[in-house]
């Protein structure tokens, strides 16, 4: 046998059926190992997690365009626009029951203007497409507020982003906990 070669081949395919079971279930765990890391990266262990853009998030649109309503002119048609979240709209709404929960502003509050701004009416609503709270703030000058007595109006959403941030406590009781990431209009550029 001069001049022939015989080696070893451990990478020829396999014959018995025991030998390509053990192959196939390293295929799947191979698969496992590359497809996990991607799933606890972009699913995160609850919400979107934690490196999805928010662009990506159907709730973060909503939140912004309702930001994006505080700029428009304070007329009935933003006044309605606000209203249409809660399923209603100026004519619709109960002013004796609302007026029952009328504030007076202090002078020194962040909403006070004189002579505009000296009432307020809030109207609140939780959890609107699972993720956005929203607050309509209401401001007139006189005490019992109506459908044309109204100066100006704030929407004001807040979105859950789904994500948690570590809260870190005192040194006195070294508590951390993971609170959820909330977003106002002022964090966001609502162009």
């Amino acid at each position: 046998m001069a001049g022939k070669h015989t080696s070893l081949n451990f990478f020829k395919s396999p014959k018995s059926p025991k030998t390509l079971k053990v192959l196939k279930s390293l295929k799947i765990l191979r698969l496992f190992v590359a497809i996990a890391p991607l799933v606890l990266l972009f699913g995160g262990c609850s919400g979107w997690g934690w490196f999805v853009p928010y662009n990506l998030q159907p709730s973060y649109h909503k939140f912004k365009k309702m930001c994006k309503l505080n700029k428009l002119p304070n007329d009935e048609n933003k006044y309605n626009k606000f209203l249409s979240y809660f399923d209603t709209d100026l004519d619709s709404l109960d002013w004796d029951e609302l007026n029952k929960n009328t504030k007076i502003l202090e002078p020194t509050g962040f909403f006070y203007k004189k002579y505009k701004n000296k009432y307020m009416l809030e109207l609140q609503r939780y959890n609107i497409h699972g993720m956005i709270r929203v607050d309509i703030l209401f401001f007139a000058n006189q005490k019992d507020f109506a459908k044309n007595n109204i100066n100006v109006a704030k929407i004001i959403p807040i979105w859950n982003t789904g994500r948690k941030t570590l809260k870190l406590a005192n040194e006195g009781n070294m508590e951390a906990r993971l609170i959820a990431k909330k977003l106002g209009c002022s964090d966001i550029d609502s162009d």
